[in-house]
């Protein structure tokens, strides 16, 4: 898996990690929002690129992503004596970010979700969403088969449930942004599990779609500002 760095060792306010989505087209892996945080509120960032998307070799799996991000934290946490992490996780992002805090709860500062998958779908959702992903994105999984990438994502939801596992006092460090024109992740679905799955989570919508291409310099602008909050 590779990891991009931006700004420098000794970043004054700390550590960011930066989660995309999938697929993680250029225009989708958020370097700029990076960069914008890391210049401003003087905080180096890290982007890991998932295996088999961005500029990481092979192919990629939704389960493996899990683990891998997983793994690469717990390193670097320890490496690092990390403590007051901050995470920006969107769309699949923010499912491997939730993961975290639910791993490493005592190492956030703040959990920033831009249109977070919040749970995988049950196995009817699974089984409409995966022929449109897989013809979409055929040479990208290590599935070859529409079955294969169905029990992939099943290991992922069987694997990880981060909801079950967020205290309410852990909850209170998190951040939602979600897209008011969502066709990806409605903000209907998310405004529900939020109501019922994380109700001490700061939440809130904005006019933007799913990848949050309008008006990026609010979007950075708002970002930064969530970097800053303490509680």
């Amino acid at each position: 898996m590779t990891v991009l760095s931006l700004g420098q060792e000794s970043a004054e306010q700390g550590t960011a990690l930066f989660l995309h989505g999938f697929p993680g087209a250029i225009g989708d892996r958020n370097i700029d929002l990076a960069n914008a945080v890391s210049q401003e509120a003087k905080i180096r960032c890290f982007l890991p690129h998932y295996q088999g998307l961005g500029e990481s070799s092979g192919r990629f799996s939704f389960s493996q992503s899990v683990g891998d991000v997983m793994a690469f934290s717990e390193d670097f946490f320890v490496k690092n004596q990390a403590q007051d992490i901050i995470v920006v996780g969107h769309s699949w992002g923010g499912f491997l970010a939730l993961n975290l805090l639910s791993r490493f709860p005592e190492t956030f500062k703040r959990l920033i979700l831009l249109s977070p998958l919040l749970e995988i779908p049950n196995e009817d959702q699974i089984s409409r969403l995966v022929p449109l992903l897989f013809s979409k994105n055929r040479g990208t999984f290590v599935a070859q088969t529409e079955e294969a990438l169905v029990s992939d994502f099943q290991l992922a939801r069987e694997s990880y449930s981060p909801l079950k596992l967020l205290s309410e006092s852990v909850q209170e460090k998190i951040t939602i942004i979600q897209a008011s024109h969502d066709d990806e992740i409605p903000a209907d679905s998310n405004r529900l599990l939020v109501r019922t799955r994380l109700p001490r989570a700061r939440y809130f919508e904005v006019d933007q779609d799913h990848r949050f291409q309008k008006n990026r310099a609010a979007i950075k602008s708002l970002l930064i500002q969530e970097t800053r909050r303490s509680t």
